[in-house]
C-alpha cells in the first residue's frame, strides 16, 4: 500500500546501487533500505490506522507523533550533510527519537 512515487524513487536508487556495485557481488538491499525518515513519517501519517496499536488511540496521538517526527526530520538533512545544527534542536530531536522508540518497545 505504498505510494507509487515513493516506490519509483526507491527503485531508481536501488538500481543505481545495483549498477555501481554489481562487480562486487554484494547482496541487493531490500527497498526499505532506500527509504528516508521523511518517507516513513509520511507513510505513517497517511496510514495512521495501521499504527494506532504502536502509537496509541488517544485523540491527540497522531498530532504528537507528527510533531516528534517533524522535529527529527528538521535536523536530519542538515546533520547528514555536515551542516551546523543548533544544540537545542539536536537535543530535541534526540529526545523525540527516544520517545518514538520507547513507543515501539512498549507496543
Amino acid at each position: 500500500h505504498t505510494d507509487p512515487a515513493f516506490l519509483a524513487e526507491w527503485r531508481r536508487t536501488q538500481e543505481k546501487d545495483r549498477k555501481a556495485f554489481s562487480s562486487y557481488g554484494v547482496q541487493e538491499n531490500s527497498l526499505i533500505y532506500y527509504t528516508n525518515f521523511n518517507d516513513l513519517s509520511q507513510m505513517i501519517m497517511r496510514r495512521w490506522e495501521i499504527f494506532t496499536d504502536v502509537f496509541g488511540r488517544k485523540r491527540n496521538a497522531k498530532g504528537e507523533i507528527d510533531k516528534r517526527m517533524t522535529a527529527v526530520t528538521r535536523v536530519r538533512n542538515p546533520l547528514a550533510h555536515s551542516r551546523i545544527v543548533p544544540e537545542n534542536e539536536l537535543i530535541r530531536a534526540e529526545n523525540c527519537c527516544k520517545e518514538i522508540l520507547n513507543q515501539f518497545a512498549s507496543a
